[in-house]
């Protein structure tokens, strides 16, 4: 019987030597580079499609907050029949309202974080929850709470929310905005 002893080079014509190699198992570098270079391809365009999708779901977390916000006016109108913002009290000793039409919007949440009474010192509210109870509504932690969360430090553009209350048709519209005054006002000529 001949045995064939298998060497590490082989002949080939013309007399050549080739060298074979003893492991072929494995990826050659090109290889593996062309990979990468695909994963990293994907991963840019998964970044580019997750990035749109939080700025979007913050936008609109905003809006339902509005929402929530409008609601909660809206309950203290009907509550109280204030429907012109006049006779918000501040606490049961208070002498005088406390102006909320054409100032701030979030002094206005404020106030609605807290109980707010009448002029009769009927007490009403609260209508927002306080996100630290241990906390008073003008802490920082709760005064903040209420701000818009697709804004210019999270790449976003909302600076604040507007407050229109609609007397003659009790109602109230609460939306974010980009740009103008976030002012509580009155207005007696539009619908909502």
């Amino acid at each position: 019987m001949n045995s064939v002893v298998l060497s590490t080079t082989q002949e080939i014509k013309g007399g050549e030597k080739l060298k074979k190699l003893k492991n072929n198992k494995g990826f050659s570098l090109v290889e593996l580079l062309i990979v990468i270079a695909i994963m990293g391809v994907l991963a840019v365009i998964a970044f580019n499609m997750f990035s749109g999708v939080l700025g979007n779901s913050k936008k609109r977390a905003d809006e339902q907050q509005a929402r929530n916000i409008e609601k909660a006016i809206l309950t203290y109108c009907i509550d109280s029949g204030d429907w012109k913002l006049a006779n918000v009290y501040t606490s049961s000793t208070a002498t005088s309202a406390t102006t909320v039409v054409n100032d701030d919007t979030k002094v206005f949440l404020k106030i609605l974080m807290a109980t707010i009474y009448d002029k009769n010192h009927k007490e009403f509210g609260p209508y927002l929850s306080l996100k630290d109870p241990a906390q008073g509504a003008s802490d920082s932690v709760n005064a903040d709470a209420y701000d818009p969360q697709w804004n210019s430090s999270s790449g976003g553009k909302y600076i604040g929310y507007s407050v229109k209350v609609f007397p003659d048709k009790q109602a109230v519209k609460v939306v974010p905005i980009e740009t103008g005054d976030t002012k509580v006002t009155l207005d007696t000529t539009t619908t909502p």
